[in-house]
């Protein structure tokens, strides 16, 4: 449909300190640039979806957020040779966008974490020279949809950044405040179109083509883009009780740039190829309950110790739900690397919430950065465990990635349980991550249990307190260690959008040789500004609602 005019309306909603806003901005030619950032946002979402959507209106809700730190710690470098005192400044501003339109969809979460510390005498030159040292880090999540076709051509885009360990025998700490110089941040970004299409109630066929790069900022491991094409057909209401589906992909990782591959997370492999075909069937006994089963073939290429790698696989499985409270699927079968198995069990009653999951696959650093595969989720003072879409600002990593720039069998459970109440919550949980290179076998495994409670002390103020351990094997190194810690906190709001709080918190390691070990503590006075709140709450920082993309 053609647009009546010169003009192009974009509907900007920004809501500021918690008093709606809405601004109307008209971009005709020749008009001040000032408006440009703003209108940018507009532009570009008509630009993915096409002409014809040009004169359709975006509607755009900014939340900007800011917190500020004061870390007093005895031990920044994390070690126990060079113990050195530092008084720690973080300041974190931060944006969630959420961006709707008829058919453009797009969500971002940033947070620039930036932390300058002003450190006492130093015995030798460990974790840097002089008494002033300072570090930039920064948090995103960004998911977008455009539909370029209605009801057949989409893409997708998404982007990831976040902070990995170098080494796990070096210094690793609960958050980014101490043994900082031992971080690196991967950057993952993904384009990806696709094509479906609807053959009445018989069929719907999906093809996709995706385009990946991950970018690591350390020298010593290298970079690698990724070429996948997928494509699935999938039966329709047509079959009744009966559901089958025929598969296909091929996926190409390729090494891109130079890396020394020193250090444990070195990246040598050059390039790997999975390609596989398969075909399932199921039935549906009834409304709850459905079995399945998967046979296919697997032709791959890439350095690996196995006599093959290529072969058939085969799984059979089953999914439960018997009501809205509880589901579980299990799934059992084999591949080239041996028997596979995964687990999905969730139970919700009304003051308890029961999960566990487990999975087997070949992985790389791809599926770890931009599908959180390999990853566990974080406590915080801000998120509650339960919202998996909430982007801490407070974080206390469970179990930190290593950057592994390698092809690897990768095996990860998680059981958790949260009990919730008026005035109490408390969450356990256990996780476990290894990874198994294909390439020399090398092997690296964490695993831990961290426990989070919550007392509401009045309407507005909590006592937060968590606490756990963490077992770590680097990858080709013969150490291991242990990691306890602990955080008591206080939080209190001092108004609907602002929030101050105190608390200590308490780091040990220890280990095998050729591990770090310390000790560490540290008190920590924050206070955070949320310029706008979010459904009616004023703990969640992050976006309330996530992007369906598709079958990536």
């Amino acid at each position: 449909m053609p647009c009546t005019g010169d003009r192009l309306r974009v509907r900007l909603r920004l809501r500021l300190w918690s008093l709606p806003q809405e601004l109307r901005i008209v971009v005709m030619p020749g008009r001040d640039s000032r408006h440009l950032a703003v209108s940018a946002l507009g532009l570009l979402a008509a630009v993915i979806s096409g002409p014809w959507s040009v004169c359709a209106a975006m509607n755009w809700e900014i939340t900007p957020r800011f917190a500020l730190s004061e870390i007093l710690t005895d031990n920044v470098n994390l070690t126990r040779d060079d113990e050195v005192g530092a008084l720690v400044t973080r300041f974190r501003p931060g944006v969630n966008i959420v961006g709707q339109g008829p058919r453009v969809q797009g969500n971002l979460s940033y947070t620039l974490d930036g932390i300058i510390a002003l450190r006492g005498s130093s015995n030798s030159s460990t974790g840097g020279s002089g008494r002033y040292q300072d570090r930039l880090f920064h948090l995103l999540i960004a998911d977008g949809r455009a539909e370029l076709l209605k009801q057949h051509l989409f893409v997708d885009a998404r982007a990831r950044r976040r902070q990995f360990a170098t080494n796990l025998a070096g210094p690793i700490g609960i958050d980014n405040t101490a043994g900082f110089n031992n971080l690196s941040a991967v950057t993952g970004l993904s384009v990806s179109p696709y094509f479906t299409n609807h053959f009445g109630s018989y069929a719907d066929a999906t093809l996709r083509y995706s385009y990946d790069r991950i970018f690591i900022d350390n020298s010593s491991i290298a970079n690698t883009q990724i070429n996948q094409f997928s494509g699935i057909l999938q039966s329709g209401d047509a079959f009744g009780p009966v559901f089958w589906s025929l598969n296909a992909n091929r996926t190409q990782t390729q090494r891109s740039g130079s890396g020394s591959g020193t250090g444990s997370g070195t990246g040598q492999f050059q390039s790997g190829t999975f390609a596989e075909a398969s075909a399932s069937i199921g039935y549906r006994l009834n409304r709850h309950f459905s079995v399945s089963a998967t046979g296919g073939y697997q032709d791959n290429d890439f350095q690996s110790t196995r006599n093959t790698i290529d072969g058939p696989f085969w799984d059979v499985g089953f999914d439960w739900v018997p009501n809205r409270r509880a589901s579980l699927s299990a799934r059992y079968g084999e591949r080239f690397f041996g028997k596979t198995g995964s687990l999905n069990l969730r139970y919700r009653r009304r003051a308890t919430l029961w999960q566990a999951s487990f999975n087997q696959s070949i992985s790389t650093l791809r599926d770890v950065i931009l599908t959180d595969a390999g990853t566990v989720p974080i406590f915080s003072l801000n998120c509650p465990p339960s919202d998996p879409s909430c982007l801490p600002i407070d974080e206390i990593a469970v179990l930190r990635p290593e950057a592994v720039q390698d092809i690897f069998v990768l095996a990860r459970a998680r059981a958790s349980v949260t009990l919730s109440g008026v005035k109490h919550s408390a969450t356990l949980a256990y996780s476990f991550i290894r990874r198994t290179v294909e390439r020399d076998g090398a092997e690296s495994r964490q695993q831990g249990v961290n426990l989070r409670w919550t007392w509401r002390l009045r309407e507005n103020a909590q006592f937060i307190t968590s606490g756990g351990w963490m077992q770590m094997q680097p990858l080709r190194q013969d150490g291991e260690g242990n990691l306890w810690y602990m955080q008591l906190g206080l939080t209190r709001d001092l108004g609907q959008l602002t929030s101050a709080s105190l608390s200590y918190r308490h780091q040990s390691r220890n280990g095998t040789a050729g591990l770090i070990e310390y000790n560490e503590n540290a008190l920590i006075a924050a206070i955070t500004i949320r310029f706008s709140r979010e459904n009616g709450s004023s703990t969640g920082v992050g976006p309330s609602t996530g992007i369906g993309m598709g079958p990536y």
